[in-house]
């Protein structure tokens, strides 16, 4: 939600706020070089032309429109899941692809897909629970129970209101889930929201070959938590207010989506993080102060890109909005607030570290063959490579 100073502001705040900030210079520091020194960064996956490929299939296989489908490869899906996943093999890779390709098309539908849905929140939210009710199927839990509660550390959002028409047609699919589960026949799928959405459809197969229920739930969980997310910031862009800084940071929390990447990233790194360890508060803070980190920075490094589409949900100019503060001392700020996440971000891996090793010593790791200290050493920098991978990308 927006400031109440705001929140009946005319809908070309967005563009007095836009005009205001163009022209300005801003000097950005080496992030990468002064602040996340020692993060592993400076590396791309040997795969990444063959992936680059595979991509441009998986566009012209969901993207009817000949400008949108160059708009997105432009933005060079192969590149971001190879720089994140430097190390993962082929198939790994691939997953992660799989994964880029449908969250960024997914999201982007909001504003330039075929289905003009930027302006009707109605249909936001039918889309939504239609994108939710496809991707709990396809990774084999439309007849689980999966209740935020179960992840306590993993935050997730109420459910956004769904479209009146939309509630039907759900009880009446689960109420056909269950009559053929008592008879041991899986219900049919669910239709796609739109084409691009059937992406899901290889990427949830691929989840339930590698990961178990309990794990498919808690990336369910954060699937939920990014796609409900977009309700607030699409009735804020409907609304054209500008959120203050501590609204913006939370919902932005979830539209990143990095959550859902940290945990399907346990593909790429070959790891199998037990739950004492991925449900503590710990990990956590190491989500939290990652996706931190990620916000500043693309915020920063976007923000000229994001002016000349007049999108000015941006950490930036939400700052210079509410805080009658000049650019220079928002850059200062961000920055010292990246340092401090930093320093946040290793007392929770030292911590987690300090687990790990308890559980080797008691005999309970059955994380696999390289022993729990070691995958989670690999965790985590897969974790530290998508901040800096962040910069690089950006």
């Amino acid at each position: 939600m927006g400031s109440s100073e705001t929140a009946g502001a005319p809908a070309d705040i967005h563009a007095r706020l836009a005009e205001e900030l163009r022209g300005r210079t801003i000097a950005v520091p080496n992030m990468l070089g002064d602040i996340l020194q020692g993060w592993p960064s400076g590396r791309v996956n040997p795969h990444y032309v063959r992936l680059k490929h595979v991509v441009e299939g998986m566009l012209d296989s969901s993207v009817p429109e000949a400008w949108y489908r160059k708009k997105l490869s432009d933005s060079d899906f192969a590149l971001f899941a190879s720089i994140w996943h430097p190390d993962a093999a082929w198939e790994d890779l691939h997953t992660m692809g799989l994964l880029t390709v449908w969250a960024f098309v997914w999201d982007d539908t909001f504003d330039t897909g075929e289905q003009d849905l930027a302006g009707d929140y109605e249909r936001g939210c039918a889309f939504r629970a239609q994108t939710l009710a496809y991707c709990r199927y396809w990774l084999g839990l439309e007849l689980a129970a999966c209740s935020p509660s179960e992840f306590p550390t993993w935050p997730s959002y109420p459910s956004p209101p769904q479209s009146s028409s939309f509630v039907p047609l759900f009880a009446g699919r689960r109420a056909l889930h269950r009559a053929l589960s008592w008879i041991g026949a899986r219900p049919p799928p669910p239709p796609p929201p739109n084409v691009g959405c059937a992406l899901f459809k290889p990427l949830g197969e691929a989840l339930c070959a590698r990961f178990d229920e309990r794990q498919r739930k808690r990336v369910y969980s954060q699937i939920k938590f990014w796609i409900d997310s977009t309700a607030e910031e699409q009735q804020l862009r409907i609304r054209g207010s500008i959120p203050t800084s501590e609204n913006y940071l939370r919902f932005r929390q979830g539209t990143t989506a990095f959550r859902m990447f940290a945990l399907v990233g346990e593909i790429s790194t070959v790891t199998n993080i037990p739950s004492a360890i991925m449900d503590t508060p710990e990990m956590g803070v190491i989500m939290t102060e990652a996706n931190l980190g990620i916000i500043i920075i693309n915020d920063v490094l976007s923000l000229k890109k994001e002016m000349a589409t007049l999108a000015m949900i941006n950490l930036v100019p939400v700052m210079y909005h509410h805080e009658n503060k000049s650019l220079e001392a928002i850059i200062e700020s961000l920055c010292s607030e990246l340092m401090a996440s930093r320093q946040r971000f290793e007392a929770a891996a030292s911590a987690l570290a300090r687990m790990a090793a308890r559980e080797e010593a008691g005999g309970s790791d059955k994380s696999g063959k390289h022993g729990l200290q070691d995958e989670l050493q690999r965790y985590m920098d897969t974790i530290k490579t998508s901040v800096t991978g962040t910069w690089e990308y950006t």
